[in-house]
């Protein structure tokens, strides 16, 4: 009987998945995916869109390159913000770290 729920589960999970997958397909084509995507990142921060923009990038990343002769080039993307005290520099990275737990977040 324990094996209907989890096989129930799975089921459930994958459906959820793939429905996931199919909206982010239909997302992913629409012609202002980067406006949006820039709009909806801190959506509380008004202007900043460069820097948004920027943080979109790191936040996807890019890709390892590694060349014929061996050598190889990482994909993370670093960011360094500078500006005026009050600039929301803080919001943003606070906002970046809670989408993406796994980077680091330097506060001096």
């Amino acid at each position: 009987m324990d094996t209907d729920n989890t096989n129930a589960s799975k089921s459930s999970e994958e459906d959820f998945l793939s429905d996931k997958v199919e909206k982010l397909k239909g997302f992913s084509k629409l012609p202002d995916i980067y406006d949006r995507l820039t709009r909806s990142l801190a959506p509380n921060i008004w202007e900043l869109d460069d820097v948004k923009r920027g943080l979109l990038c790191q936040l996807f990343g890019g890709n390892p390159l590694r060349l014929p002769s061996g050598a190889s080039f990482r994909s993370d993307i670093n960011i360094l913000l500078v500006g005026d005290p009050g600039t929301s520099k803080s919001q943003l990275l606070q906002y970046m770290h809670k989408l993406s737990p796994r980077g680091i977040l330097y506060k001096w």
